[in-house]
């Protein structure tokens, strides 16, 4: 009896310790495969030359943000929420510009994201080939969840990001508020259905796909990409 009992409590110890194994290492590649870069990781390539100081002072804190994965945003004595707008707001409160300085006016019921675009409306562009955008300006993207439960794939103004520099083979990098905290991730829109190509990354993925969708290119971040947003003056 008690070699039996001895028998099934190793098999249970052992089922645990590789049921422990497998999901871990499942967090891993997930990690891998959908996060985005620490700070510590340099760009594929040199960033574009930019010498505004405001933009290079939001680039660094941006940058300090990095790893927060914490239940609020604490910064400067105050607590913003965790998400991708609480973010942003934390940012440019630091240089003083209110990105949700329309919200009084803005349409009923409209989230962070679409209250900064309400506010800044006027300094929006999506083409990228007439105008690059620069550290410190915004990308709003579309369809990063399903924002009205319809299952389909018609929701703006679900995310948004701060650009914090443009590589030279024209790769935007940018930071944001993730699931798992506040990480770097990059987006190419003349490489929109290019994850990584000869160990070079163009664009990060920002939604899981379900195992029995293939077309896994529409969840790149260029494939939800909305918008460009100027907050800054210069």
């Amino acid at each position: 009896m008690n070699f039996r009992k001895n028998i099934l409590e190793k098999v249970i110890k052992y089922k645990a310790v590789f049921l422990a194994l497998f999901l871990i290492s499942s967090a891993v590649l997930a990690s891998k495969r959908f996060g985005g870069d620490m700070v510590t990781q340099k760009p594929n390539t040199p960033f574009n030359e930019e010498k505004e100081k405001t933009r290079l002072t939001v680039r660094k804190i941006c940058q300090s943000f990095i790893g927060n994965n914490h239940k609020f945003i604490n910064h400067n004595g105050r607590r913003y929420r965790n998400d991708c707008s609480g973010m942003v707001k934390a940012v440019f409160d630091t240089i003083d510009i209110d990105v949700f300085q329309r919200a009084s006016t803005a349409r009923r019921g409209a989230n962070g994201v679409e209250i900064i675009y309400h506010s800044f409306k006027e300094k929006f562009w999506t083409n990228h080939k007439k105008k690059m955008p620069r550290p410190g300006d915004l990308i709003l993207f579309k369809n990063t969840y399903d924002k009205n439960k319809n299952g389909k794939w018609d929701d703006n103004f679900t995310h948004v990001s701060v650009v914090t520099g443009v590589e030279k083979n024209g790769t935007i990098a940018f930071i944001h508020h993730v699931r798992n905290g506040i990480q770097r991730y990059r987006m190419n829109l003349d490489k929109k259905k290019i994850h990584k190509e000869n160990g070079v990354k163009f664009n990060d993925y920002l939604r899981r796909r379900p195992k029995q969708d293939k077309q896994s290119e529409k969840y790149l971040s260029s494939n939800m990409f909305y918008g460009f947003l100027e907050v800054l003056e210069k």
